[in-house]
């Protein structure tokens, strides 16, 4: 892969220091290259113009006022936003990014196609976050955008703003899934034949993978963006076995993802006469 660079990089000219820039595995660690002042995203809409945004220290990073001549590496997006998820620490919660746009007249497009992460716009700098822990982008999600941007030939460089770690009471130690399962089980009536449960998963980084550990549970996306329900039967009828649930339960524990479960409703005794089970209403829609 040809490298070409411009004189205002850091590199070129020297106006700020490698380890402060240009090093990857610094980023982590970098100090905030600038404060943005935007106001809170507003999730219904795509990009917004950003019009005031004032730095503590301008780099040439951020030189907004491009040359025509100017250059950046030709390396993929989702290769850049890969390199810098790995320098980040085990607990990051959320991580503010700027994506460098090559082509001036590309500026629009690339924040169309990232409309999804309600982006920000100053000159042709795209900014936008990717949230680890809780609502927000996940990871995989910015992957997936940046892909788009790459299958349609918008050039550039993506570069790590700041990141935060999560709170500290975020980290302290949950019980397993399959334990907090197992204890909710065993606070039901003994009669207990039929229940409708919800998974609360730690992060949406987590609700694709989740997701595919309990397709035996034919979970639905219903409250949050994080939240999973199921259905659960545990003589005959219309929803999985405990034991089943137990074990998709166990492979998720496996796979480090976190959350807690909940047991919303719960029927005993019941009887299906030429059916699969008692219905339940939720929000108008039968479940």
């Amino acid at each position: 892969v040809a490298v070409l660079e411009r004189a205002a990089d850091a590199d070129g000219a020297r106006l700020l220091a490698d380890r402060d820039v240009q090093e990857a595995r610094q980023l982590a660690r970098a100090e905030p290259l600038f404060d943005l002042l935007l106001e809170p995203p507003d999730q219904q809409h795509l990009a917004e113009e950003v019009t005031q945004l004032f730095a503590r220290e301008r780099s040439p990073l951020l030189n907004l006022r491009h040359e025509a001549e100017h250059r950046l590496r030709l390396v993929p997006l989702v290769d850049d936003f890969n390199g810098i998820e790995r320098e980040l620490p085990d607990d990051w919660a959320d991580a503010r990014l700027v994506l460098k746009v090559a082509d001036d007249g590309e500026c629009d497009r690339a924040a169309a196609l990232l409309g999804p992460a309600n982006p920000g716009r100053l000159g042709n700098s795209v900014l936008f976050t990717a949230a680890r822990r809780g609502p927000g982008l996940a990871p995989d999600a910015a992957r997936r955008l940046l892909r788009r941007l790459d299958d349609a030939q918008i050039r550039g460089r993506l570069w790590l703003v700041d990141a935060t770690e999560a709170p500290q009471e975020q980290l302290r130690e949950r019980p397993s899934l399959r334990r907090t399962w197992e204890t909710a089980l065993t606070r039901l009536p003994a009669d207990w034949s039929d229940l409708y449960g919800e998974v609360r998963l730690d992060s949406s980084d987590y609700v694709e993978r989740a997701a595919l550990f309990l397709s035996p549970l034919n979970p639905s996306r219903y409250g949050g963006v994080t939240d999973l329900r199921f259905r659960c039967a545990r003589r005959f009828g219309y929803g999985v076995a405990p034991e089943v649930a137990a074990r998709c339960f166990e492979r998720c524990d496996e796979a480090g993802i976190t959350g807690g479960i909940e047991i919303l409703r719960v029927l005993s005794d019941t009887d299906s006469v030429h059916t699969q089970g008692p219905v339940w209403y939720v929000g108008g829609r039968s479940v």
